[in-house]
């Protein structure tokens, strides 16, 4: 793909093409571009995850988050292209939805696009678990309490 002199390369190579150059795509892999704004829209709406954006932009996932937290409209395009890939595949399960692993495929999809879902599940699990043992201390408390005097 092109993006005005930007051109992101299959997964083999590591070079790009930009102003004319063939540069190394590794060699400035935290400079941010505003171009990266389409790119992430085109490619996450194709139905590819972060890692694969950070990939083809040939930065480290956390590069991803850090040009999140300080360009607002690069956060933006990610946003949206989190929806946009959760769409796709949404969609491509819906017009195979025939075919024998797709509830397999839509699960294992689902789960890899509800990242807040996932750390909220974690969080009340582990609230779950310190209410069950913080019960239990207080059993125990009261048991021995209740016996102490036996």
């Amino acid at each position: 793909m092109k993006y005005e002199g930007l051109e992101l390369l299959d997964d083999v190579s590591i070079n790009e093409t930009f102003n004319g150059k063939v540069i190394n795509r590794y060699s400035n892999k935290n400079k941010y571009n505003p171009l990266f704004v389409k790119i992430a829209l085109d490619i996450m709406s194709e139905g590819h995850s972060l890692n694969v954006l950070a990939h083809k932009l040939g930065v480290a996932r956390k590069t991803i988050s850090e040009w999140q937290a300080k360009y607002p409209e690069f956060n933006e395009a990610i946003e949206l292209g989190k929806e946009s890939s959760e769409a796709f595949w949404e969609n491509y399960a819906y017009r195979n939805k025939d075919q024998k692993d797709i509830q397999k495929l839509l699960l294992m999809n689902k789960c890899s696009f509800s990242e807040k879902s996932e750390h909220t599940i974690q969080s009340d699990h582990l609230k779950y678990l310190l209410a069950t043992k913080n019960h239990i201390n207080s059993f125990e408390k009261e048991i021995k309490e209740k016996f102490k005097d036996e």
